[in-house]
């Protein structure tokens, strides 16, 4: 939405009149869409921008899976066409900007290859190190001194450890 009015008690619902009379019918549009198929969202304008309303309607952030040995943790990600959509990175999103044609498809289904290799290292207390293969690794020093476990990886292994599930 587009801030033509400011400074005014009413300045939000004049603004959203506005919004909503030039673009009509696109929001009879997606309105259909939420509609007619089933596995589709719609946020209406006004509820905040799109990292926020990201976060707070739609994300799961982190999703973990399995057990005995076996658990899984993988971010939640976001598909997005412009230069704010990595902005969402920095509040536990995985936000990838790409191009108009690969948001179409990723849309219409098709799948998103992102592919990252490395290892973790785990240092124990009594000195010795293990190491393993992760597809993906997001820790960052930031991170490390924000979440004192140094991310959800390093956090379930130390869990799975401590369960004798190694």
């Amino acid at each position: 939405m587009i801030a033509h009015y400011s400074a005014a008690p009413d300045a939000m619902t004049r603004n959203m009149a506005l919004e909503c009379s030039r673009n009509r019918e696109r929001f009879e549009f997606i309105a259909w869409c939420r509609k007619a198929l089933g596995n589709l969202r719609v946020i209406p304008p006004g509820n905040g921008i799109m990292h926020q309303v990201n976060l707070e309607y739609l994300a799961s952030v982190v999703t973990a899976s399995g057990g005995d040995g076996d658990r899984l943790a993988y971010p939640d990600t976001l598909v997005g066409t412009d230069s704010h959509t990595p902005m969402v990175n920095g509040l536990g999103v995985l936000g990838c900007d790409v191009g108009g044609i690969e948001a179409e498809a990723v849309m219409l289904g098709r799948k998103l290859s992102l592919r990252a290799r490395g290892r973790l290292r785990v240092h124990r207390a009594s000195g010795a190190t293990d190491q393993f293969d992760v597809l993906m690794r997001l820790d960052t020093a930031e991170e490390v001194t924000c979440y004192t476990h140094g991310g959800i990886l390093p956090m379930l292994y130390r869990e799975s450890l401590a369960a004798g599930r190694h």
